[in-house]
């Protein structure tokens, strides 16, 4: 899984196009520079990467409201410890023009593969929380920050990887 994270954003890049003239609402697709914690693990420091996704949102709840579907690769690494993931799973952003900024939340779970120098490498369940904020710098992109809280199952116990992460989301139907 060395070059996963250059498999996924081929993969976005490639189906977003046709995903986004579907009747979704949107689809946007999203890079940013991860910073992860990992606490609970073997070498407990911070490991450094991209998480690269794809936004499919549905017609608005309301004119507030954005209810959406985040496919997210994460692929971080450092000193030779590495995790991988994809997850997915429901988001809601609630828009908020007058202060231009737009909160969201989401749940996600998927799969992620770990390893260092002392446990070789593991692949086990990956789920948690995210929450952040947008702020719109044009009409098709915005900046991001967020930060995402996940329980990574490994050999009957929990790693708590914790990620703060900046980037830009693009909008491919707004």
């Amino acid at each position: 899984m060395k070059y996963g994270w250059a498999v996924v954003a081929l993969m976005v890049v490639a189906l977003a196009p046709s995903m986004a003239q579907a009747q979704l609402g949107s689809a946007a697709v999203y890079g940013e520079y991860t910073a992860t914690h990992l606490q609970n693990a073997p070498l407990a420091d911070y490991i450094y990467g991209a998480t690269t996704g794809l936004l499919l949102s549905r017609p608005e709840l309301s004119h507030h409201m954005v209810l959406s579907v985040d496919i997210q690769g994460r692929f971080v690494n450092s000193n030779g410890e590495t995790l991988h993931s994809v997850t997915f799973g429901p988001r809601l952003a609630i828009r908020a023009p007058k202060f231009k900024l737009n909160p969201f939340i989401e749940f996600n779970g998927g799969f992620g593969q770990y390893s260092d120098a002392s446990v070789k490498n593991s692949a086990d369940n990956l789920f948690g929380g995210e929450f952040g904020v947008t702020r719109p710098i044009a009409s098709r992109l915005s900046l991001v920050v967020d930060y995402s809280y996940m329980h990574y199952a490994y050999r009957y116990s929990l790693y708590a990887p914790q990620s703060y992460s900046a980037g830009l989301v693009f909008y491919l139907k707004h």
